[in-house]
């Protein structure tokens, strides 16, 4: 039987804020808000002053604290003619010491022309009481980015389809970008000197049963936001919501997101990590495996759940030998011809390969 296909809004985990830096005044979008079915192990946690996890003390703590060295909050600046400039916020994360990845919708706006992007890595990115946007370019621990290209963008002709919450009406989803995936490096090798960087695995074994998580900055949540986004999340957040409201409704600051995933394909994972606008472009990894990812995290939506860009694609390549004579027979010549072959490949690499003339960044086999 055929799945019907429906197209998806544009529903996804980045926010947009239009700023006037003369007067100060905000007018924000926190996003679209999405019911999320209840599942075991959720929780939700952000690293202190020293980038460490607070107590209670949580499995895989370590890991977090390594992993959390190479996520960093993705400022763009969207500057229009005649208008205030737009302020969008995601995540992105180092694959290399130059090279960072994060979603592409959080750099997309077609009425603007002139764009510019930054990265910060500390805990706390709240905007104007620790990154100033009239001074962004001289505020201290924020670093320039540039765009790679987009010369893959050939890789992901097809549609990227999303199966459905709801298995009994067997339907698939078009999320609205074929390639939501954006590859940055820094300006003029501006990178960090102590920056930790992270490295694809492809999974092993069933994931299901296993504790993964989301890492990024989420923005300011109102309090229906809040409490759709993170039902199901621990008991005790539950039981005082009002208070961890009070407490985290500002985030904007490095967060742990942690869940399961519930599916996957060749192009697409979906997962429970309760996540908030602010997110999109952040690691999706397993929590068993150290500085180690499997994929980007996208958006939500109502209809598919939480959305990540899985790193397995077959993608096609097509090489051409070109027609030489042989020195030794100069009667002889070889064929022109041309072969496509279809090679498994990491969709990371695969990209780095497209953009660099060596490999950026090599597959992890999963260790501990």
């Amino acid at each position: 039987m055929t799945k019907t296909i429906e197209t998806l809004e544009q529903e996804r985990d980045d926010i947009s804020i239009s700023l006037n830096i003369k007067d100060g005044e905000f007018s924000k979008d926190d996003g679209v808000i999405n019911n999320r079915s209840q599942a075991e192990s959720k929780d939700v946690r952000i690293f202190n002053s020293r980038l460490e996890v607070p107590p209670p003390n949580l499995e895989y703590k370590q890991h977090y604290e390594s992993a959390c060295k190479a996520v960093g909050r993705i400022i763009v600046r969207l500057s229009k003619e005649d208008e205030k400039d737009e302020w969008k916020y995601g995540t992105g994360f180092c694959v290399k010491k130059d090279i960072i990845i994060t979603a592409a919708h959080v750099l997309q706006n077609p009425k603007s022309k002139n764009i510019s992007i930054y990265i910060y890595f500390g805990n706390d990115a709240h905007i104007e009481r620790e990154i100033a946007m009239c001074g962004i370019d001289n505020t201290r621990g924020v670093f320039r980015l540039k765009s790679c290209g987009r010369e893959f963008d050939n890789q992901f002709k097809e549609p990227l389809l999303i199966p459905g919450v709801d298995k009994s009406q067997d339907k698939q989803y078009n999320w609205f970008i074929n390639n939501d995936l954006e590859v940055l490096r820094f300006e003029n090798n501006n990178s960090p000197i102590k920056q930790g960087y992270l490295f694809p695995m492809i999974p092993s074994g069933p994931t299901a049963s296993k504790v993964h998580y989301v890492m990024g900055y989420p923005g300011y949540a109102d309090l229906d936001t809040f409490i759709r986004k993170l039902s199901g999340v621990d008991n005790k957040i539950n039981k005082n919501i009002y208070n961890f409201y009070s407490a985290y409704r500002g985030f904007q600051r490095k967060t742990i997101c942690i869940g399961k995933v519930t599916g996957s394909n060749e192009k697409v994972l979906t997962h429970q990590c309760p996540t908030l606008p602010g997110t999109s472009g952040g690691v999706l990894a397993n929590s068993e495996f150290k500085d180690q990812f499997i994929g980007i995290h996208l958006g939500s939506n109502t209809l598919t759940g939480n959305i990540a860009l899985t790193l397995f694609k077959i993608f096609t390549r097509t090489t051409t030998k070109t027609t030489t004579k042989s020195t030794t027979t100069p009667t002889t010549t070889t064929t022109a011809e041309s072969s496509t072959t279809n090679n498994n490949k990491l969709i990371i690499e695969a990209v780095c390969d497209l953009i660099t003339t060596t490999t950026v960044i090599g597959v992890q086999k999963p260790q501990n």
